[in-house]
């Protein structure tokens, strides 16, 4: 009966390459950690339920039968975190032999990167928490965003630091000033490490305030736009390596049509008449180069440059897909 939980019509066998079994889970599904296949190649996850609404996340070792119950996660370098069950969280270096604890923590990770963790704190009106590894020292955070090897974090005391997520590498740290009780940040960490910072009224979510900060601090203030453009977004960088930003408006007319602007820096206009622009995301496998968007202008829609000259383009009216009837 597929209709119920698919846990409950499955179930793991590991056995060795000649059929002899070794271990079995009734109700329970299993997957390899691809995260880190070389220093975690012999481990697998295992998911058991346990009740009806309840599952036991079992690292399993397929080599030696070793199984360590309450897996969250795993890092870069072997390592692991895990709930306890007092309700604490461990982080464990999986490639020691006896699976030492590096540190204990009261709320949930989210984040590593050498040298430290970021913990999730569900009740806490600082929702994250910067945890320093080698002193011990607790940073309460306004906001964390990831992109790529790049990680933003936002602290109660003002300051915006981005670290390199794969060796733990200080990038920036600026002072991007203290919110109020009254307001939320919003905050988008980009690959080329510039960080875009959106403050939000508490109540009624509109935006009070846009900024941009770089490794020389503030780079653009683009709040004034806000009554502008419906939406303000990152677009990419240009050719010498500044941010250039977009903004799409209503078509006068239209109750559905948007018009899009490129924007530099200061805010400037440096091309419009597009239909629609936006970027790719910059880690993905399919990521356009530096300095290229997707565009749409006239009746044509693909790749730009910043210069505005397309890299390629197919007309609206053809598809790739002729039967999917979605325009281009």
């Amino acid at each position: 009966d597929w209709d119920t939980d698919y846990r409950q019509n499955s179930w793991v066998v590991v056995q060795e390459k000649d059929g002899t079994p070794v271990y079995r889970a009734d109700a329970a599904s299993a997957y390899r950690l691809f995260y880190d296949s070389d220093t975690l190649s012999d481990w697998v996850v295992l998911d058991v339920t346990t009740g009806e609404e309840t599952t036991d996340r079992i690292l399993y070792n397929v080599l030696t039968g070793e199984q360590c119950t309450g897996f969250l996660q795993v890092y870069p370098g072997g390592l692991a975190s895990f709930s306890t069950s007092d309700g604490r969280y461990e982080l464990r270096d999986m490639t020691t032999e006896d699976r030492g604890v590096i540190a204990e923590f009261d709320a949930l990770p989210s984040n590593y990167f050498p040298g430290y963790v970021v913990t999730w704190n569900v009740d806490s009106d600082y929702r994250y928490s910067l945890h320093d590894l080698s002193t011990g020292e607790v940073t309460p955070l306004y906001a964390v965003s990831l992109a790529g090897n790049r990680i933003a974090l936002y602290a109660q005391d003002g300051s915006l630091k981005v670290y390199d997520a794969d060796t733990g590498a200080l990038l920036t740290d600026v002072n991007a000033g203290t919110i109020g009780d009254d307001q939320r940040v919003t905050l988008d960490c980009e690959e080329d490490g510039f960080v875009w910072m959106e403050l939000r009224d508490a109540d009624s979510y509109e935006i009070a305030a846009i900024r941009v900060y770089g490794p020389e601090g503030l780079v653009s203030d683009l709040s004034s736009l806000n009554e502008t453009y419906n939406y303000l977004g990152y677009l990419t960088t240009d050719a010498n390596g500044r941010p250039l930003y977009y903004g799409t408006r209503s078509v006068p007319g239209s109750s559905y049509a948007t018009g899009c602007d490129v924007l530099d820096e200061t805010g400037n206009v440096v091309m419009q008449g597009l239909g629609s622009c936006y970027s790719y995301y910059d880690n993905s496998l399919n990521a356009l180069p530096d300095h290229v968007f997707v565009a749409r202008r006239g009746f044509y829609y693909g790749w730009m440059d910043t210069d505005g000259n397309w890299l390629y383009c197919q007309s609206i009216f053809s598809s790739v897909n002729a039967d999917d009837e979605l325009g281009y």
